[in-house]
């Protein structure tokens, strides 16, 4: 079995990290795969792929985000070419421009199309309008697609109540992720933390992460002796740390960091501020490492509070007050909820649900 994998970008992001994990699991079970990446956005971190046990990665440099129609003929021009020479079996997407160019991919070379949602941008994104067309076009793409996975259940009945999936048309699949156990106080010591309550905060600094919450939740910790540590890049950085300089928010930037699921093991809680959230890995790393998890009661963190039982993660309201007080408070998960939250997330279990859900859709008639 050969999947030729197709993601836009491969930043700090949950997909390329949950691919990554994958990969040693898919060649144990004899699935090779060719991972086509496009351009990391400007101040992008580029998170490296594997290239052996059975996997390549192929640039494809017009693989682009956005509206680019003479990129996306280029790419997938690419696209075709590369897959005369692998011939795979499945073609499989992770974004939503690799999922538009996949299915184009699929009717040209007669190959079966999967499509995973990592999440989406059909709400808190856009204006109605321009999302309503988004949500149109996606309908339309579902009805050529083999198959359709979603990270979390949250996100999938979303996706239905918004029309672009059927009923009973797409299966869960949680994200992979894999935490190895690390030496909390020395991480605490390499990091500059002492004795005080130390908070991570993981994410791209977007409006739908609402960097700027964080900010003011910062300010607010201060009062109580804690101190943030925030962990991302993006479009509004820049802001967010002129914010911090004017209210006092004592917040130690480390950007993109490819060592986070490591460094997570250094603190006593983690805080998102997300809008929405398709299923948080970086928050799933958190929990997996014995970390409380504290965030809004949004899509996405609500699959991990019911998913963990509520043990070891707090939701509260989206706001100043209710996020610094359950940063301070919150408790560790039970080693119970670690274990069950390691074996929901085992890439040995992820990679046998996707090795199944591939030989199905090859194996249909009609189907290379």
């Amino acid at each position: 079995m050969h999947v030729l994998r197709i993601l836009t970008r491969t930043n700090l992001g949950g997909p390329a990290r949950q691919i990554r994990a994958l990969a040693p699991e898919f060649a144990r079970l004899g699935i090779s795969q060719t991972i086509v990446v496009g351009s990391l956005a400007p101040g992008e971190t580029a998170l490296p792929l594997p290239t052996d046990e059975g996997s390549e990665a192929v640039s494809v440099a017009e693989l682009v985000r956005g509206f680019a129609p003479r990129s996306d003929r280029a790419a997938l021009r690419a696209l075709v070419r590369i897959s005369r020479e692998r011939r795979p079996d499945v073609v499989h997407a992770h974004t939503a421009k690799a999922g538009a160019l996949a299915v184009r991919l699929g009717d040209l070379i007669d190959v079966p199309v999967v499509h995973t949602y990592h999440g989406h941008v059909l709400r808190d994104y856009f204006s109605w309008p321009i999302a309503r067309s988004f949500a149109w076009v996606e309908k339309r793409l579902n009805r050529r697609r083999a198959a359709v996975t979603c990270v979390s259940r949250s996100c999938a009945e979303e996706l239905q109540a918004l029309g672009v999936l059927e009923r009973d048309a797409w299966t869960v699949v949680e994200p992979a992720v894999l935490v190895r156990p690390s030496d909390a106080r020395g991480l605490r010591e390499e990091l500059g933390i002492g004795d005080q309550r130390a908070i991570a905060w993981c994410g791209r600094f977007e409006s739908v992460k609402d960097p700027e919450l964080l900010v003011r939740v910062a300010s607010r910790l201060r009062e109580h002796g804690a101190c943030v540590h925030a962990f991302g890049t993006g479009r509004r950085l820049a802001h967010c740390q002129d914010m911090a300089d004017r209210l006092d928010a004592p917040i130690v930037w480390h950007g993109a960091d490819e060592r986070f699921p490591e460094w997570i093991h250094a603190f006593d809680a983690f805080v998102s501020t997300s809008k929405r959230e398709g299923y948080p890995v970086a928050a799933i790393e958190a929990h997996l490492a014995g970390v409380p998890v504290v965030a809004p009661r949004v899509p996405g963190f609500i699959d991990l509070a019911e998913d963990a039982c509520e043990d070891g993660v707090s939701l509260v309201p989206r706001d100043l007050g209710a996020l610094a007080s359950a940063a301070l408070e919150a408790l560790p998960p039970t080693s119970r909820a670690v274990h069950a939250a390691k074996a929901r997330h085992s890439p040995a279990r992820i990679a046998a649900a996707y090795a199944s859900l591939y030989e199905r859709v090859a194996t249909k008639p009609g189907k290379a």
